[in-house]
């Protein structure tokens, strides 16, 4: 079988439905591509981490009956990308797969037996009157300045997910680190947990996208005069089984901004914390203590110390891990922010950061 189709259709399709940072070595069929073509059609089937993909293109194929293979999808997608020819013919082989140009030949080995292993499709109906626009911006808002803090830990599964709610909340955190940054944009219209997969497929996405309610999962459909997308994700929920609960509104109760307050400029602290990042030589000197006056802000290490002044600041002093301090503080949108104590019975125990468009909150260590 051999299959003629237009290049540039082919690129721009697989590259809104193979994502590069959502293939992975811990889910294995995120590796593959299956591509099946018949006398008029191609169609290219992806999946990755709650995420199936069905992309389709018009063409010409020599036979009338269908043909299937799984190849590397990392590898089809870069060599599709290089191609600078009008179209290109793909022509299945016994044990792999030709990409042909006008003066080429490349050879893709066959991943696994096709008959063996067929990539699941994305469902195809969906309510109509459940319609949620995705809008790339906010979803690389919340990328670039929330997922820092989504945990990585094993302990706690619920945490390495994003939680959004019915009501536009947006919570990222890492309950081992007593960790957590919350911003308000619209999301998916339900409260549910989106793995790192579903944000990168979000930002990937054209403008003005929308996705429709399919049961517990969502679809997304793109038409062009050369192609189409259909794609399925599902995020999770508190009430899937060996999920758990991401205990939201405790920490949000947590995160409501006190009374009192200093505002400080960031780039000085970064600054004073890069600076003593130098001299750290063990664990102890990667403690650093903020001490809060009326006047001041005082940020202290066992080897230098800086004061910011401040107006009408509570008084109140915490200590905390400075990589998680820098972190937070980097992952900042803005020049100024407020900050806060937690206060435990008159101790504090923490602090709030917040400027006009994010909130984080992180707690102090012991050491």
């Amino acid at each position: 079988m051999k299959f003629t189709v237009n290049t540039q259709p082919l690129k721009n399709v697989l590259s809104l439905g193979v994502i590069k940072a959502n293939i992975s070595k811990y889910y294995y069929t995120s590796n593959l591509i299956q591509i099946t073509a018949n006398a008029t059609t191609l169609r290219l089937n992806h999946v990755s981490n709650g995420i199936k993909t069905q992309m389709t293109l018009h063409g010409s194929g020599d036979s009338q009956d269908e043909t299937t293979i799984l190849v590397d999808c990392s590898i089809f997608k870069a060599l599709i990308d290089s191609i600078e020819s009008d179209t290109v013919v793909l022509e299945y082989a016994e044990g792999g797969l030709f990409v042909i140009t006008d003066s080429s030949k490349f050879t893709l080995s066959k991943m696994v037996d096709a008959e063996g292993m067929d990539i699941d499709a994305p469902a195809t109906s969906y309510d109509v009157s459940d319609v949620h626009d995705i809008t790339p911006s906010v979803w690389k808002f919340i990328k670039e300045h929330q997922m820092f803090a989504i945990s990585t830990s094993n302990n706690y599964l619920v945490y390495r997910n994003l939680w959004v709610s019915e009501n536009d909340d947006v919570l990222a955190g890492d309950y081992s680190q007593s960790l957590f940054a919350y911003s308000k944009h619209p999301t998916l219209g339900s409260t549910c947990l989106l793995p790192t997969s579903l944000i990168n497929l979000f930002v990937a996405l054209p403008d003005n996208s929308r996705v429709a309610k399919a049961g517990d999962s969502y679809v997304l459909q793109i038409e062009s005069d050369s192609y189409t997308l259909l794609t399925e994700f599902t995020p999770k929920y508190e009430s899937d089984e060996k999920v758990g609960s991401y205990n939201a509104p405790v920490i949000m109760n947590m995160l409501k901004h006190p009374a009192e307050s200093a505002k400080v400029e960031i780039a000085p602290v970064l600054k004073f914390l890069n600076q003593s990042a130098l001299l750290t030589s063990n664990s102890m000197d990667k403690v650093v203590i903020l001490k809060s006056e009326t006047d001041a802000l005082t940020f202290t290490t066992r080897q230098s110390e800086i004061a910011l002044p401040v107006i009408d600041a509570p008084e109140y002093h915490v200590k905390f891990n400075s990589d998680l301090l820098k972190s937070v503080l980097s992952n900042f949108d803005a020049e100024e922010i407020s900050i806060a104590p937690i206060l435990r019975e008159g101790v504090a125990i923490g602090c709030i950061f917040w400027s006009d468009s994010i909130t984080m909150l992180l707690a102090g260590t012991t050491a």
